[in-house]
């Protein structure tokens, strides 16, 4: 880690740059988006089929195509809305 020194007040830096301050924004940033997805996925998952999203572990009859579906579904906004909240963080923090 990289000390700069801007005046009176230090910054803690990564090696690329980035403060500490911004890394935790980012942190809990993706983390909200990790959550918001989530809750997303499930209630649009609950209008579209009726019940909650399934899990990998489902032993009530679930195909498995329904639960790679669902999987792929919500990889996909998780990463999405992750990429969007650490990159919207980034901004806000520089």
């Amino acid at each position: 880690m990289d000390d700069q020194t801007d005046g009176p007040i230090e910054t803690i830096t990564d090696g690329d740059g980035d403060s500490r301050a911004a890394m935790i924004v980012g942190l809990v940033a993706a983390g909200g988006a990790m959550w918001l997805a989530r809750k997303l996925v499930d209630v649009l998952w609950k209008r579209f089929f009726g019940h909650g999203v399934p899990k990998a572990d489902d032993e009530d009859g679930v195909p498995f195509l329904e639960i790679l579906a669902a999987a792929a579904v919500s990889g996909a906004v998780v990463g999405v809305l992750r990429a969007s909240a650490t990159r919207g963080a980034r901004k806000l923090v520089h």
